[in-house]
């Protein structure tokens, strides 16, 4: 991720790839930042690719410099954290004239699921997994089965907890359970991540940490599951 990290600061000025809608969106972007070992952008809530991001947290980045190229995938995830925010911004002084930490536009992104290839006309492109350069290359993770079972991590999962199961904090949001014998729970991503995991055969989870350089913590961090 440090590479990844600093190609995008020396090139200054990169490009993020959105979609609304149907129709993609491109815009300049210079905010990059590394905290906890995450990636980060930034940008104001009022803009229109903030509402963009939070619709579909799929995204594209592109930057060149000296030659060389870099292409990122990733999924983007809006991170209220204000320290997240004071240390992006600390990096970028200028922009503390419009972004302030916790002034309600203020808004950071870290990026998860990323997948990033650095290419030149002269070599051979590979890609980065878990922090590290590996021996695939770029189409070598579009055609690879565990892109593929990545790709199936579902999202917006909910599940009925019924009155027995519930803490005493979730009988307090949800007082209609007296009522109902439970709650509709929205799980977060990293339980839709785990349940996706625990039911997955032995087969598939092996094609998944069979990726070069598969690191359990580094995963879990990317995706909230526990292996």
């Amino acid at each position: 991720m440090n590479e990844v990290y600093e190609f995008l600061k020396k090139c200054g000025t990169y490009y993020l790839a959105t979609v609304e809608g149907y129709k993609p969106r491109v815009r300049p972007f210079g905010t990059i930042d590394l905290y906890n070992n995450r990636l980060y952008i930034q940008t104001g809530k009022v803009k229109a690719v903030s509402r963009q991001i939070k619709e579909n947290p799929q995204i594209e980045i592109c930057a060149m410099d000296d030659g060389k190229w870099i292409r990122i995938e990733a999924t983007a995830y809006l991170d209220n954290n204000i320290d997240a925010q004071k240390h992006m911004l600390a990096a970028y002084p200028s922009l503390q004239k419009m972004y302030q930490p916790g002034d309600g536009n203020t808004e950071v992104f870290y990026l998860r699921n990323v997948t990033a290839k650095i290419c030149s006309f002269t070599e051979e492109p590979k890609i980065f997994l878990f922090n590290k350069p590996s021996d695939w290359t770029y189409r070598d993770w579009l055609n690879s089965d565990a892109r593929y079972l990545l790709n199936q991590i579902p999202r917006n999962v909910v599940d009925w907890i019924w009155s027995d199961d519930m803490t005493d904090e979730e009988k307090k949001q949800h007082p209609e359970y007296e009522v109902v014998g439970g709650y509709l729970k929205i799980l977060d991503e990293s339980e839709c991540g785990q349940l996706w995991w625990d039911s997955l055969s032995e087969r598939y989870k092996n094609i998944i940490k069979a990726m070069p350089n598969f690191d359990k913590e580094i995963f879990e961090d990317v995706t909230g599951i526990k292996i």
